[in-house]
């Protein structure tokens, strides 16, 4: 389901993001944090582009947006999607 049109060899360094339109992590209660929904959100931003790279990059861009936003829990928060990330096997 990739509705935006995002090139599949990006797509495919995706663990969250797959294209679609809406975040399918989201909960009801916006005030909740949701790490899914977060990760899912900062692929998308990384994926928007379009340019292909390599995965060694886009790893480097999935943990500079997770510094910007959250400079204080980044390191926790960037092994967190590492992890989850290794369960999915990408």
């Amino acid at each position: 389901m990739n509705e935006r049109k995002i090139p599949e060899k990006l797509l495919n360094l995706c663990a969250f993001y797959k294209g679609e339109e809406e975040n399918p992590f989201t909960t009801e209660n916006e005030l909740d944090f949701n790490e899914n929904a977060y990760f899912w959100h900062i692929e998308s931003f990384v994926c928007i582009g379009g340019k292909i790279m390599s995965k060694k990059f886009f790893l480097n861009m999935v943990d500079s947006m997770i510094s910007k936003w959250n400079p204080y829990e980044s390191e926790e928060l960037f092994n967190s999607y590492l992890k989850k990330r290794n369960q999915l096997k990408l």
